[in-house]
């Protein structure tokens, strides 16, 4: 991304002065094929990551790669964590169907392909964020894959030339005012095509012929006003200086220099900062970065450092090709084959004294848990930050954030930042308040082991798995995963160790599904079947393998469109053979759809059951219950137990338990009837695994709220934008999968169920009656007394006992002429 850039006037001259003090770029990060965990988004060799944006309005980078599949990888721009990928559905066409990428100043992202092909093949494409997903309009509190959107397809150049294009690529302004330039590569005519828009939406290519030199594909980009600066390719190629005229689609070379090297293959500039960086790469030597001050117009740019690029040799970048961006007072390149690395600038000619952008907002958080306060800020880097507790500094705190794992009580408090640099004037945030709140404590779920986000090149730290099941047949779970690429993986339940994955040979993409595969569930003889996400309710599709044999191939037991049902975020299996049964829930109303295996066809029948429950109710989790009855949660919202019939289509609510009990922000749950356990996914400040007891039998009546017995809190807690995850259970074990959190495994050992209370020693004394109260000392009992024994007799309370022993002395008043009374006790 190249913002606001002027260029000194000059001609012919050559790009060499001494630094000037005090400013340098100080590495911050980099990420490489030679770190201990190279990213497979960098492949090392084939010249596949040649674009690279900075996104002003999210702090994150994004990079266009061949490496796996056409991706759009979004990192972090503060670390250079992975954050997602974004869906490139439908991009196709060229030689490469992905090469540049950029962002404008409104955060909308915008990638073309490579055209070589005569005529000109050229598309590019937009993503109006860098989210992963984006609201759905039609369902609010959904949302819906970030699809990109062709904006052009064709010849730029209207047929007047034969041109490469896609090597080089910027984008400037945003909404109305977005700019995109891309240099021509080869053609009769030399040239820069430029498209502008109206609307923000519409866009019109204008191709200016003579301004640059044949084959501008080394750099191009922005400069201030109507200017950009190009790099053809070839030693005895200048870098140029331009402007062009819109209104009469002209150009003209303003100046032309020699850079000393002839090797700069990518540009970027700054221009409130009035800045030049240039990327040199070289066959045999090591690549560099170039950093340059251009604030006097009328000399030769002051070179205020250079670098030398990681890794230590740099791998082959034979094409010469990469990328150079500004942003967040960072510059980061994209050195092919090689990875990308951020440096911090930092300029001590003139101190600009920080300022709190956002401050920390306040949290409730529960005890044991953790919780993170942040604060951003502005100003000449390097910045400071020291964080005080009501107003007492605390040691070592002194990152932008400040993360309290874990939280006890007192933690509570009112807690601020102050950030200061080499200005006397330092800026402090506004104090963000910390409310602390109890969690359950027992010893009923003990973490075993755990899978952390990245632990494993199909786990990652963003929005790829969400689905998982156990196998009590094979004793091993089943995780799908989308990263790199969609798999369904297979590891051990004891320990997590990693089995390889299922056949994914006959598994493809149905027409109009979000993704590929989402869900899965396992019956009872250890079939394993996996669906796909809608979010239309077309493209729903459901494979099966009869075991996890690697060479098992998957076969497609329903593919179809029961309703306009968003379908897929979650599934549950039971039963075995030609019981088997398969549920999913419905984000989008009411609806929950039971699948029937049919023998005859072999295909499973779709009947879709109007539950009468509150829209959405089942779509972000949907289990059988006992009978025909299922659980499901929404976001937000309180769980819901409902009954179904599928003679008639139909169902009723049976319970909604408060979420004051199951909180709103529980998402994926599984039922252990046998065992008596509902264990759940708790998406919060800290998220958290929370264990219910679940009555057994569940009487008739169910009660309203059920038991919670323990929580435990995960080791990390990276946001979970979707609400996804899974859990599975079985017996006195459980496992849960919390997107971009990594699984964990945890043993579950229920305390002793209490004795019912019971009343012995009845006697009379005076105007009294005198029983023992036996039972657990601490628990409320409600005393109550009746004339009859019968089951429809009436019960009149008579006050409620905490008995400070296991045994206590009640003593309670009577009328000598009421006839006889019997006593109990009930738990409350």
């Amino acid at each position: 991304m190249n913002r606001q850039f002027a260029f000194p006037l000059f001609l012919s001259a050559v790009l060499a002065a001494p630094a000037a003090a005090g400013t340098q770029l100080i590495q911050k990060w980099a990420v490489t094929p030679s770190d201990p965990a190279p990213p497979d988004y960098i492949a090392g060799t084939g010249n596949t990551e040649r674009g690279m944006g900075y996104n002003p309005v999210t702090n994150r980078l994004v990079l266009a790669t061949r490496a796996g599949g056409n991706r759009v990888i979004v990192l972090n721009a503060d670390t250079g964590e992975l954050l997602h990928t974004l869906d490139t559905s439908g991009i196709s066409g060229g030689t490469f169907a992905l090469s540049s990428i950029d962002v404008a100043d409104d955060g909308k992202v915008y990638a073309s392909n490579l055209s070589t092909s005569t005529p000109p093949a050229l598309r590019i494409y937009r993503w109006n964020t860098d989210d992963e997903t984006v609201p759905d309009p039609d369902n609010p509190g959904s949302t819906l894959p970030n699809t990109p959107v062709p904006i052009f397809v064709g010849d730029p150049s209207g047929g007047a030339q034969q041109s490469r294009w896609g090597d080089s690529f910027d984008v400037a302004g945003g909404g109305a005012n977005t700019r995109i330039i891309l240099g021509a590569g080869t053609g009769a005519v030399p040239g820069a095509c430029i498209f502008t828009t109206e609307d923000g939406d519409n866009f019109t290519p204008l191709v200016y012929p003579l301004a640059t030199e044949t084959g501008d594909s080394r750099g191009i980009c922005f400069g201030a006003g109507n200017t950009f600066y190009s790099k053809a390719s070839g030693s005895t190629k200048k870098l140029r200086y331009s402007s062009y005229d819109p209104v009469a689609g002209t150009s003209a070379v303003l100046q032309d220099f020699t850079v000393a090297n002839n090797s700069f293959a990518a540009l970027g500039c700054d221009i409130p900062g009035n800045l030049l960086a240039a990327f040199e790469f070289h066959a045999t030597n090591a690549d560099k970065i170039f950093l340059f001050d251009i604030t006097d117009k009328t000399t030769v740019p002051v070179l205020l450092d250079s670098e030398v690029l990681p890794p230590t040799p740099n791998l082959p970048n034979a094409n010469g090709v990469g990328a150079v961006a500004f942003g967040g007072g960072k510059l980061f390149v994209l050195n092919t084959n090689n990875g990308i690395t951020a440096y911090e600038v930092e300029i001590t000619a003139e101190i600009i004294p920080p300022t709190v952008t956002a401050a920390p907002a306040n949290r409730t958080a529960y005890l044991r848990g953790q919780t993170t306060f942040a604060v951003t800020a502005s100003g000449t880097p390097p910045l400071a930050y020291q964080w005080f507790k009501d107003d007492v500094l605390i040691p070592s705190a002194t990152a932008s954030s400040l993360t309290l794992n874990p939280i006890t009580e007192a933690d509570a408090g009112a807690y601020k930042c102050r950030v200061t640099n080499g200005n006397p004037t330092a800026a402090e945030s506004g104090p963000a308040t910390l409310t602390t709140i109890p969690s359950t404590d027992s010893a009923a779920l003990t973490p075993g082991w755990r899978i952390a986000p990245g632990g494993r090149p199909w786990l990652s730290a963003s929005d790829t798995e969400r689905g998982m099941d156990y196998s009590a047949v094979t004793n091993r779970l089943y995780v799908v995963s989308r990263s790199p690429t969609t798999t369904v993986r297979v590891i051990n339940a004891d320990d997590g160790a990693d089995f390889g994955q299922l056949d994914m040979s006959a598994v493809s993409l149905p027409t109009g599904a979000t993704f590929l595969l989402n869900s899965i569930g396992v019956d009872n003889d250890g079939a394993i079947y996996a669906a796909s996400l809608t979010t239309s309710g077309t493209g729903f599709r459901i494979y099966k393998w009869a075991n996890d044999n690697a060479d098992t191939i998957a076969e497609t037991v329903y593919d179809g469109t029961p309703g306009a049902l968003r379908l897929g975020d979650s599934i549950d299996v039971r039963g075995g053979g030609a019981n088997v049964q398969i549920l999913a829930g419905s984000r989008n109303n009411k609806a929950v759809v039971v699948f029937n295996w049919n023998p005859d066809n072999l295909l499973f029948d779709p009947y879709v059951i109007e539950t009468g429950s509150a829209d959405g109710a089942f779509g972000i989790c949907a289990r059988f219950g006992e009978g025909d009855t299922v659980w499901g949660k929404n976001g937000g919202g309180s769980m819901t137990r409902a009954s179904f019939d599928i003679t008639t289509l139909t169902g009723a609510v049976l319970n909604t338990f408060p979420t004051s009990n199951i909180p709103g922000t529980v998402g994926a749950f599984a039922l252990e009837l046998t065992a008596g356990s509902l264990v759940a996914l708790q998406l919060d400040n800290s998220d958290n695994t929370r264990l219910y007891q679940l009555p057994t039998p569940l009487p008739d009546p169910a009660p309203a709220t059920l038991e919670l017995l323990d929580q435990e809190f995960l080791v990390t807690d990276n946001t979970n934008v979707n609400a996804t995850g899974a859990v599975a259970v079985s017996g006195s074990r459980a496992w849960v999968l919390d997107t971009g959190n990594g699984i964990s495994s945890y043993t579950i050992v229920k305390p002793a169920a209490a004795a019912p209370p019971e009343i012995t020693d009845v006697t009379l004394s005076g105007g009294n009656v005198v029983f023992t109260l036996k039972g657990a000392p601490g628990k409320s009992y409600l005393i109550e007394n009746s004339t009859a024994l019968s089951p429809a007799a009436a019960w009149t309370p008579d006050g409620t006992v905490t008995p400070a022993a296991a045994a206590e002395t009640i003593t309670r008043a009577v009328d000598p002429g009421q006839p006889r009374l019997f006593w109990r006790a009930k738990e409350q």
